[in-house]
């Protein structure tokens, strides 16, 4: 993004003040029908794209070229068409109103502005796969089989993508324009407010002092800052930058430290009670509260951070690692002072749980944090401030606004073609009887399509094809969508793009091969929760009391024996053959099956036997 000075500056800041007003305002007192909303929404973001990322990463530095100006003006129109022509686009009957040139020209540049703003936003890859896609749609009629479709001419593409609801207008795009960019204008409110700091004073005052601490102060802080920002790779910039350097100083080594980090911040994307936009889109397409989202994604999520800040434990026992001096952690008594900091956090919780909707919730606990600001000097919001935090909300939700733009086309090349419906039928052909068969397939998939991609792409690829796969395995809509989800959010730690593995390992100067490694390491349990949560809805939360208790339980004792087996350290280092009975252990526990846990139990208490024994061997002999 550049850093722009002068007029360009100026002009960049009051488009995306006005931008946060818009979305504030219809917050407060309602939405306009989709179609409007979502024009006025892309208009903003797609003007603004074209001033804040040059079309090179490097050569045009921070100056605004002619180009640039005239695609943002392109953009501007493009988009506004839409909803001053509403009347007109509204009263169309689709497939059979004929198109008209000036329209024809609109939806062909503002499918085009998308593709070039999404590659200067997000990367080549986010131009490239809807390309891909579009180019099927138009030429998908000359293939053989199943994957053929009937004749699309270019008119009635542009038609289906510009003029109505399953294309750049879609789902996705509704997301943005109503709730993400409220989501992201919190974020920067609570960061400028100071509440960031006390995230990461608390988080360093509660793990400070204990072994390997500063691991665990970026697994707690990442935990509750991510859930905020709700994205990966600017929790790990956020918090990273902090936290790597500690781990590296007490001992850790640079690729365990950047890991830890980017394990830690992609996890804020599946912890409540934020999470990440994918969540949001979860909840449209499944038409339930958010809240119940939240509420799935709790116990899952506390096992994957239980997982994290056990094994940076283990390796600071291993290791022999101590924690922070003490001059360096913050006092409790000046953190409890600023601790009303946070309360627009709980606010926004207790408001999305009681059933207030989600723009209100947001609109609400912002204007509490800026009120909340005032009370003291230090945190204190000018005019000016509160004007510059909301154009930087503005300006920082663009990047999402392409991704959720983006995938629009690409669900809707799928909806007009059916090659989501076909794709079904054949899988689910394929694996009608073998549904391990089928998650490990969509596990995969959701890999591969995670890579170098925003987890709302991803998850909105991969959903849009394979989830109903899933539901027709016998799967329930939530089991299959969590599923998706979770493996679209760990995409990011996943070689070989592993986005959020990158910044660890940039920040911490590490090979990022090797970091990658590691954070699969330490993200490991997410990796085998949702192949457990698609047998069993316990783990999220959706069973009886009494069985979802004993399933926590035992999934808690797994964790650490998974934990010890990974690390290879328990009471005392672990031999080779132990740690894979531990591995295999651990498994068994999460396992919500009574039968797996009781030999999972089995196996970890015969190595914990074996372990003491050891131990009571090597006193005896120093004896």
């Amino acid at each position: 993004m550049r850093e722009l000075t002068g007029i360009p500056a100026t002009a960049v800041k009051g488009i995306a003040l006005c931008m946060a007003v818009f979305h504030l305002y219809t917050a407060g007192f309602g939405s306009f029908v989709a179609l409007i909303q979502r024009s006025i929404h892309l208009m903003f973001a797609m003007t603004l794209v074209f001033l804040l990322f040059p079309a090179r990463k490097k050569g045009e530095g921070n100056k605004v070229s002619l180009p640039d100006v005239l695609l943002s003006l392109a953009a501007a129109w493009a988009f506004s068409y839409v909803f001053l022509h509403y009347d007109a686009i509204n009263e169309r009957i689709p497939g059979i109103s004929e198109i008209t040139t000036t329209e024809l020209v609109a939806g062909g540049t503002a499918i085009l502005l998308t593709l070039e703003g999404a590659r200067r936003a997000l990367g080549t890859a986010m131009a490239v796969i809807p390309s891909l896609f579009l180019v099927y749609a138009l030429f998908g009629h000359h293939l053989s089989g199943s994957f053929s479709h009937p004749p699309i001419t270019i008119s009635e593409c542009i038609e289906y993508m510009y003029l109505g609801y399953d294309g750049l207008f879609g789902i996705p795009s509704g997301i943005s324009a109503t709730y993400l960019v409220l989501f992201i204008i919190f974020g920067c409110v609570m960061e400028r407010t100071g509440a960031g700091q006390v995230i990461m004073d608390l988080a360093c005052a509660a793990a400070g002092r204990s072994r390997g601490g500063p691991a665990k102060i970026a697994v707690i802080s990442s935990a509750l800052f991510g859930s905020i920002s709700g994205a990966a790779v600017a929790n790990v910039y956020s918090t990273g930058v902090f936290t790597i350097p500690l781990m590296k100083r007490l001992g850790y080594r640079p690729e365990v430290a950047g890991a830890v980090e980017a394990v830690a911040s992609t996890g804020g994307q599946i912890m409540p009670p934020v999470m990440g936009a994918a969540a949001f889109l979860m909840a449209e397409w499944l038409s339930i509260p958010y809240s119940s989202i939240c509420v799935a994604a709790l116990l899952p999520a506390i096992l994957y951070y239980l997982a994290v800040i056990v094994m940076v434990h283990l390796e600071a026992a291993r290791t022999g690692m101590t924690g922070l001096e003490e001059q360096e952690i913050p006092k409790m008594r000046d953190i409890v002072k600023r601790l009303y900091l946070l309360l627009p956090l709980v606010v926004l919780t207790v408001m999305l749980f009681v059933g207030y909707s989600v723009a209100r919730s947001v609109l609400f606990s912002t204007i509490l944090a800026i009120v909340l600001s005032m009370l003291s000097p230090a945190t204190r919001l000018s005019v000016r401030d509160i004007l510059e935090t909301l154009s930087v909300g503005s300006q920082r939700s663009c990047m999402l606004a392409m991704a959720t733009a983006s995938a629009g086309l690409i669900i809707g090349v799928v909806t007009e073609t059916g090659i989501g419906l076909t794709l079904t039928s054949n899988i689910v052909v394929y694996f009608k009887d073998t549904l391990p068969l089928a998650l490990v397939f969509i596990m995969v998939a959701s890999l591969i399509m995670g890579m170098g991609v925003p987890t709302v792409v991803a998850y909105l690829l991969v959903a849009t094809l394979t989830a109903p796969i899933l539901t027709k395995l016998g799967v329930s809509p939530l089991q299959a969508h969590m599923f998706v989800f979770y493996f679209a959010v760990i995409s990011m730690i996943t070689p070989p793009v592993a986005m959020a593995s990158w910044a660890g390992a940039e920040i911490a100067g590490a090979n990022f091969n090797h970091t990658g490694l590691q954070a699969v390491k330490l993200g490991i349990v997410a990796f085998i929760i949702p192949f457990m949560f698609v047998y069993d809805d316990a783990l999220l939360l959706q069973s009886d009391f009494f069985h979802t208790v004993m399933v926590i339980v035992f999934a808690v004792i797994g964790i650490f024996a998974l934990a010890s087996g990974l690390e290879g350290w328990m009471i005392r280092r672990i031999a080779p053959v132990p740690r894979v009975l531990l591995v295999v252990a651990g498994i068994l526990l999460i396992d919500p099956s009574w039968q797996t846990d009781l030999i999972g139990l089995a196996a970890l208490l015969g190595v914990f036997a074996w372990q003491r024994l050891s131990e009571r061997k090597v006193r005896g002999t120093s004896n």
